[in-house]
């Protein structure tokens, strides 16, 4: 987005609001819009006014998990996270930032899962293959993080993070 945009945007938001006060949608993309400008209680507070207007959407609550997750609340934005997949299981970012939450919390076993099931969705992000990787080498499951980061250096040649990654992996397995 271009510079300054997206506090353009947030501007036009809160315009809307005092017209379309009992817009959930308005709130919502307003909450996404404070997530860029890295203003997490406000977006927090944005996305549950949105949901508690009764706009249960699982956007809505990927976005509420996104604003507690940069916050630090990491269980509850686990619980948003897993509410997003709830209801909608088709998109790869929701376990993407549900394995992020995990990792966070230690439980790498769980993020493994989510991970698998974001990289099932969609391989095009290179992150998804790398965070994976990272959870299996925290795990001691070192062959399957080596197969993965060859798997997605092959997609993603280009790649710094998986190629810096699978060189720390080989010196890791050397030693």
């Amino acid at each position: 987005m271009i510079q300054g945009s997206y506090e353009k945007a947030e501007q036009a938001f809160r315009n809307s609001l005092h017209i379309l006060a009992f817009q959930p949608e308005v709130n919502l993309d307003l909450a996404k819009c404070l997530i860029h400008l890295r203003k997490y209680p406000e977006a927090m507070e944005n996305a549950q006014k949105s949901i508690a207007m009764g706009y249960e959407k699982a956007d809505a609550f990927f976005t509420l998990g996104n604003a507690y997750y940069f916050l630090g609340n990491l269980p509850t934005a686990t619980q948003a996270f897993l509410k997003a997949i709830h209801l909608d299981s088709t998109k790869a970012d929701y376990y993407y930032n549900l394995g992020n939450s995990l990792v966070s919390q230690g439980k790498f076993e769980e993020a493994i899962g989510a991970f698998q099931k974001a990289l099932s969705l969609n391989t095009e992000y290179p992150d998804y293959y790398n965070n994976l990787a990272l959870s299996y080498q925290q795990r001691g499951y070192l062959e399957s993080a080596r197969a993965l980061l060859i798997e997605g250096l092959k997609k993603h040649p280009n790649s710094r993070l998986l190629q810096e990654n699978f060189e720390q992996l080989k010196a890791l397995v050397n030693n």
